[in-house]
This record gives C-alpha cells, structure tokens and sequence, in this order.
C-alpha cells in the first residue's frame, strides 16, 4: 500500500482527503482538488493512496482513524461497501461507491459517478430520449453509468469481457426501468449491430489509457456518425476513441467532465462548498496537458 503526494507536515488540523485503488499514480484527483484547496486557502490535502486488493481492510482501518473522506476507484467501488456503516440509497440501488464522508469514524457512501456521467451528457446536449446505447465494461463505473442511462434509454447493450458480468448489470438496467437491456462478450454476432444502431456510445473500461493509448475498445469500423461517444477514460483527454468518433463524424465528450462533475458534489458532501465544473476542469486540463508533455 503506497501513498502517492503525501506531505509530510499533515497534522491533526489539516482535512485529509484520499484517493485509494490500483493503480492511481496517473489520477488528476489530488492535482484538482490540492488546487482548489490552495486557491481558496483551505486548510486540507488530498492524496492518492496505491490500495491493492489484498490491502483493502488495512486502508479502511487507517482512512477510518486519519481521514475526513475519501473517494474510492478501480477496483474497490463494489467491495468497499462491506466495510462502510451506511450507504445512501442511490448507492444501494447501483451497488457501488465512489465517495465516503468519515462522521466520527463511522463511514457512509456515496456514489457521485452518475451525476457526473448524467452532467456531462446534459451539457452535451443529450438530456431526455436515447433510442439506443451501448456501454462497454460492467464494472463499478458502468453500473454509475447505466444508472445515469436508465431514465433516458429505451434499449441498452452492454460489453464485458466474458459477459457475465454484462448479463447481471442488464437486469439491474431492466429493473431501474430500461425497456430492453442485453449482456453480451466481445465477440457475439449481433455486437456490431448495437453499435451501428446506437445514438450513444460509453466506454466505461479503462481501455485507452496512459497505459495503451494506442488500444481502442472497439473496432473503429463500428462507429457511425449518429453516435455520440463518450468516453470515461480522460488521461489522455482525447484518447484513440474519441479520435477515432470524430473522424467518422460523432460528437465526442471526454471523461475529465466526468470527474470533475462529481468531484463539485464529492466536494459539497465533504465540505459543504460548491465550486464550478469550470473552475474544477481548468484545473484538470492544466494536470492532463503537463503529463503529455
């Protein structure tokens, strides 16, 4: 369990904020937040705290003793809930956290990711009706996603790799109110007809990151110019995907609108402030566009 930016002057009146799953090295979270806080001459640090599987129930110990709050990422959403004392509803019904508020040493979670995912898609101008959508992952953040989704898809196609996990998310999505959702593996026949059909495109696997940025999670061929793409992956803030969806004509959103929707709530239930997605996601661009140089 390593502790990435830590400074080591915090002390018992400085608000410690964290980021725990694996990896987090490339996260913009602490450089957002740190920001913020120095900005406005809050009295608090946020840092990402490298937390393997094995090493969940330690971090929980210390984060319960240390912390005023953390968020929580790949691949903790859904297990972490077992360790918390409450979870809000929303949460319940997605069956993952993202975001915790430490009361007293007592822990309750929270789930911001599907505000942030239905944020971003309202600024881009998709607000009510989807015919069609498909998300590929099923994991944690594909839950928040295909939640944000529900009230707006009729029909919703999901993509995991061995497609179990794709099949248990479309009856949660049939069960929040989709009309027809489907779980499917990469390679089943009537994949690319979901895409080609499809007014929205999510991805909400962590393929195309820093890590392969040359990968794609999709054959480019299945993209069409009536989709909009986006993309949760934001470092790079423009990955081969939505490269890809804007040569063949698609709107594109990038996932740093993602995170820093969240992060305005992450922010108001750790803090009671509001700050602008604006502020937050120049703040963002300054830490995406230092790490491409």
């Amino acid at each position: 369990m390593e502790k990435n930016g830590a400074d080591p002057t915090l002390n018992e009146q400085v608000k410690s904020f964290f980021l725990i799953g694996f990896p987090v090295h490339h996260s913009a979270s602490p450089y957002i937040y740190n920001r913020l806080f120095a900005k406005r001459a809050i009295n608090a640090r946020y840092d990402a705290m490298a937390v393997k599987k094995e090493d969940l129930p330690q971090a929980i110990r210390i984060l319960r003793k240390i912390g005023c709050g953390f968020n929580v990422t790949s691949p903790h959403k859904r297990t972490v809930v077992s360790y918390l004392e409450e979870i809000d509803r929303t949460a319940g019904e997605i069956g993952a956290v993202n975001t915790v508020v430490n009361r007293n040493s007592k822990l309750y979670g929270y789930n911001t990711d599907w505000i942030g995912v239905m944020k971003s898609l309202e600024r881009h101008g998709i607000k009510s009706h989807v015919d069609s959508a498909v998300v590929i992952g099923a994991g944690g953040a594909a839950r928040a996603v295909v939640y944000a989704l529900a009230g707006m898809a009729s029909s919703i196609a999901i993509v995991s790799q061995t497609g179990v996990s794709a099949v248990e998310l479309a009856r949660l999505a049939e069960k929040w109110g989709v009309k027809r959702a489907e779980g499917l593996k990469p390679d089943a026949p009537s994949l690319k007809d979901y895409f080609l059909k499809a007014d929205l495109i999510v991805n909400a696997s962590p393929v195309g990151g820093l890590e392969d940025v040359d990968s794609v999670p999709i054959p480019p061929s299945f993209l069409q110019d009536r989709a909009a793409v986006l993309d949760l992956v934001y470092n790079p803030l423009k990955t081969r995907l939505l490269r890809e969806a804007e040569l063949r004509g698609c709107r594109t959103i990038d996932g740093l609108w993602v995170l820093c929707y969240q992060a305005v709530k992450n922010l108001k239930l750790w803090l009671g402030i509001e700050p602008s997605v604006e502020e937050l996601r120049s703040y963002g661009l300054e830490y995406v566009k230092g790490e491409s140089q």
